[in-house]
């Protein structure tokens, strides 16, 4: 007798056991499947995030059960089930919201500031991370958020240039900044990667934005010391230069006279308030790009003080203003502004 209830009782704990009362109570139970799988549904059409919920509970519970290694129930059987119902939805989702991002534009006209669809991606990423761990990230959260900053990225890049008043370089480094500093606060480890490549691009067009707005502001020593720098690649040696009528120091010395300190200023006035027309204010970089106009206009003055050094040795010729005086021009300037 006591081997006859042994081998029931391991007939009962067998898989095929565990599947046949799977089949019964699925035959009992027959409605609950698609009842569940309408509530899902409605809590998809009410707010997609929902199924971003969904899908977090159950992966879960199903996740504690195997880490235990307990047996699963027929609500967790039917869970398992509906998991893939709403992971079906949330992809979904997330491609809507992948096609709203790269179609959205924002009004034309007047400054372009900060993307739609850049604001889109931050309501994203806040609602998710309010629904899940930084210790139990989750696959298919990752894949949404490298979907999405892929498209936030394309939106960016295909800005129409022709419909804002708003330089493309600036559209460009202010919107990355925008992203940079999203990205850097959520501290995910599958955006890491787009975090370093926002802040490339960040880099890259607050750069090319400085060179084309500052331009040539001393425009006749720039085109003076250009020639110089042709004779030298051509072969002529530097202290030789001189000797050449077109770039004698008489006539080093006229271009020199053209620029007083006091029209630099003004130059650096103007200079500013056009940077003031193009830079959102509300974003805070109007004194990043500043700073680097100052980096770049006395990179500028040096790269003219080694040539005059190497062309006209001893000849103690000096521009009318020094760098001490730029620093004093630039900081008065955004002081007053």
């Amino acid at each position: 007798e006591g081997e006859e209830q042994e081998r029931r009782r391991k007939e009962e704990a067998s898989p095929e056991s565990d599947e046949a009362w799977l089949n019964v109570l699925g035959q009992l139970f027959l409605p609950l499947y698609q009842e569940l799988e309408n509530l899902a549904g409605l809590g998809d059409k009410l707010d997609g995030y929902n199924t971003l919920i969904l899908m977090v509970f159950i992966s879960d519970r199903l996740l504690k059960l195997e880490e235990r290694g307990a047996m699963i129930s027929y609500l967790d059987h039917t869970l398992k089930a509906i998991y893939l119902f709403v992971k079906s939805h949330f992809e979904k989702f997330v491609n809507n919201a992948r096609l709203n991002i790269l179609e959205r534009k924002p009004p034309r006209g007047g400054k372009c500031g900060v993307l739609p669809s850049i604001l889109m991606f931050k309501e994203f990423a806040d609602r998710a991370e309010s629904v899940i761990s930084a210790s139990d990230r989750k696959l298919e959260l990752d894949k949404a958020y490298l979907t999405l900053i892929g498209a936030v990225f394309s939106n960016i890049e295909n800005i129409p240039r022709e419909q804002y008043k708003t330089p493309h370089d600036v559209i460009k480094f202010e919107n990355y900044h925008r992203i940079l500093d999203i990205l850097s606060r959520l501290k995910i480890a599958c955006l890491e990667n787009s975090r370093d490549e926002a802040k490339k691009r960040y880099r890259d067009h607050r750069r090319h934005y400085v060179v084309r707005c500052l331009g040539r502001p001393l425009e006749k020593l720039s085109t003076f010391f250009e020639g110089i720098e042709s004779l030298i690649s051509s072969g002529m040696k530097p202290d030789v230069v001189g000797y050449r009528l077109e770039y004698s120091k008489t006539e080093l010395r006229k271009c020199i006279k053209e620029y007083p300190g006091k029209e630099v200023k003004k130059g650096l006035e103007k200079l500013y308030r056009r940077v003031e027309r193009d830079v959102t204010e509300e974003l805070g970089l109007l004194q990043v790009v500043w700073g680097s106009m100052q980096e770049a206009f006395i990179e500028q003055l040096r790269h003219f003080k080694t040539l005059m050094d190497q062309c006209y040795p001893g000849s103690n010729i000096t521009l009318e203003f020094s760098i001490e005086d730029v620093l004093e021009y630039f900081g008065s300037i955004s002081q007053s502004r």
